[in-house]
């Protein structure tokens, strides 16, 4: 009897791992196995989303890391940079930031917004928050210095970006733009949500296109918003938020306040980033 019963127990054992590893048609073919990996082992060797290491001309045209690169350079010509009281960067310094044309922030390029302090820039702001995140630079009495860290990852642009990648993806309160509310809508599964674009962005589709997918991959996150909001909160946050600001993909909007409409991805997303199809996934046939 105990010998069934432990035979009993080893097939199911056996059964359970077998269904790990199957592709799931909600998961885009990508197994529970490796969704985990998606979700919990972000941009890892077992991954099926990495980042690729390539040349400085192509970190040179991501967006968050100038920025995050030029605010670092500024405080190593100095050794220290002065805070406001407030402890925000110094308004000199984010008006150089902004000067340097990185990127765009709407509300001052086409709204009634001037750049007085760094929380009017979205993008500056979003630059110092990560820095912090990322233990690159500490704040002590009122100023702010480049930790060891942050000396060595100034030469490795490709583990700066991983780096700067990871905190924005784990550790940034992806609600913290919006008024959504803290819940978790884009957060979870934020690599997910680039891999879609990778998978799909070679020509502009729908944003509405994504956030199905997205939602058909994670169906419990429509009831954290209400009125049924959870599409526009994950565009805002995905697009708008986190791809367009590493300039991963071009959008199109009918209003600058709007979400984006039309989403496709830049070669840079491309260049950037290796995905691997789904291990043990039969395809339906295509009559």
């Amino acid at each position: 009897m105990q010998d069934h019963e432990e035979n009993f127990k080893s097939l199911g054992e056996s059964l359970k791992r077998s269904l790990n590893h199957l592709g799931i048609d909600d998961f885009e073919g990508y197994s529970p196995a490796e969704m985990s990996e998606i979700l919990y082992q972000p941009l890892e060797d077992s991954c099926p989303v990495r980042l690729n290491k390539v040349d400085e001309d192509v970190y040179r045209q991501i967006p968050m890391l100038n920025l995050v690169r030029y605010i670092i350079s500024r405080i190593r010509e100095s050794g220290k940079l002065k805070l406001t009281i407030t402890g925000k960067l110094p308004v000199k310094l984010v008006a150089d930031s902004y000067a340097q044309g990185f990127m765009k922030d709407e509300l001052l390029e086409f709204g009634s917004y001037k750049l007085y302090k760094e929380e009017d820039s979205i993008s500056i702001h979003l630059a110092h928050i990560l820095l912090q995140l990322t233990g690159m630079v500490r704040k002590s009495k009122g100023y702010l210095y480049l930790t060891k860290k942050g000396e060595k990852l100034t030469t490795q642009p490709y583990d700066l970006l991983r780096t700067v990648l990871l905190a924005f993806g784990q550790q940034f309160n992806w609600s913290y733009f919006d008024g959504y509310g803290d819940q978790p809508i884009g957060k979870i599964g934020w690599l997910y949500s680039l891999l879609l674009v990778r998978k799909y962005g070679a020509i502009s589709r729908p944003s509405n296109f994504y956030a199905e997918k997205y939602l058909l991959a994670f169906p419990t996150l429509t009831d954290v918003v209400e009125n049924g909001r959870a599409a526009n909160c994950y565009k805002i946050r995905s697009f708008d938020r986190f791809m367009f600001v590493f300039g991963l993909i071009t959008i199109e909007k009918d209003h600058w306040m709007d979400s984006a409409k039309e989403v496709k991805a830049t070669p840079l997303l491309f260049s950037l980033f290796n995905l691997d199809p789904p291990g043990n996934y039969q395809y339906p046939e295509i009559n």
